[in-house]
């Protein structure tokens, strides 16, 4: 997903990122997170998305589909690892 619809240079979320992509995919965002590097972070990467219900976190998975600002980005489930 595009990192600047979301974030802004120092990974903060930009104001009103939320509430737009509440609406673009109508849902209703509880907290949002990079994972992709932040170190030289290209401009393109992954971010969590946690969901207030499950029933919208389910759709989102089987239309394998995510809205932000307009572009389309691909959806799985987030398994958190621990290092080793």
């Amino acid at each position: 997903m595009n990192r600047m619809a979301v974030f802004d240079q120092e990974f903060n979320i930009i104001p009103g990122a939320i509430e737009a992509s509440n609406q673009e995919n109508e849902v209703q965002i509880a907290k949002v997170a990079w994972l992709s590097r932040k170190v030289n972070p290209k401009s393109y990467g992954s971010m969590v998305v946690y969901l207030t219900k499950s029933t919208d976190a389910k759709r989102l998975l089987q239309e394998h589909y995510f809205l932000v600002a307009g572009e389309s980005a691909y959806t799985s489930v987030f398994e958190q690892t621990t290092g080793p």
